[in-house]
């Protein structure tokens, strides 16, 4: 794409990747439980696990993420107004229905144009879960239970705004954020970066 933004780059360009980022080969789930009858008689048990499961990823999401530019056309009104016309109410042209051209170098592009990029290291998220639960059977129809259950996750998907508008005190609005970008100069609105950097705790 000749005619992309300075620094735009796209697969097949000197020095990029394939892949969006990096193959990942370290996903292995193992699963393991146990239950123990402590006595014999079925009164009273044990049961244990511990698994790993992968964070599901949202595929369809981050395709349309990394296809977005140049690809289709999207456009964020914020603050409507009215939802009856909320271009009109906003300012903003109705760009639908939208007709580019192919894509070539022909192709015009938006400005300033949103990005949505990966961080090179990214890694699918994992959950380790595990529990642990003793029940015994009392006199009649009645039992008592003591579990416990907790889970940790690790490198989950975290998204950030590089390039997020700047507040400005009594001069912020919503019409104005892309004005307020670091990066506005050079025709960059949002800078959408996906990480594997969450984290989780859950005990209980």
């Amino acid at each position: 794409f000749p005619n992309a933004p300075l620094g735009m780059l796209f697969t097949g360009d000197a020095g990029v990747p394939s892949g969006v980022f990096g193959s990942d080969w370290n996903n292995f789930e193992p699963r393991v439980g146990l239950a123990w009858d402590v006595r014999g008689d079925g009164r009273t048990s044990v049961r244990a696990g511990y698994g790993i499961f992968l964070d599901a990823m949202q595929w369809g999401g981050m395709q349309g993420e990394s296809a977005r530019e140049p690809t289709t056309k999207a456009v964020s009104i914020n603050a409507p107004g009215s939802f009856k016309d909320p271009y009109g109410a906003s300012g903003t042209v109705n760009p639908f229905p939208f007709s580019h051209a192919s894509i070539d170098k022909s192709f015009k592009f938006t400005n300033p144009t949103a990005f949505d990029v990966f961080s090179p290291d990214f890694r699918m998220g994992y959950m380790q879960q595990w529990s642990l639960s003793v029940e015994h059977q009392l006199p009649g129809a009645s039992m008592v239970r003591g579990s416990y259950v907790g889970s940790k996750g690790t490198h989950l998907w975290n998204n950030r705004d590089l390039n997020y508008a700047i507040f400005v005190p009594g001069a912020s609005t919503t019409a104005n954020i892309n004005s307020r970008r670091p990066l506005n100069g050079v025709g960059i609105s949002m800078l959408d970066l996906s990480e594997s950097v969450g984290r989780s705790n859950y005990n209980s």
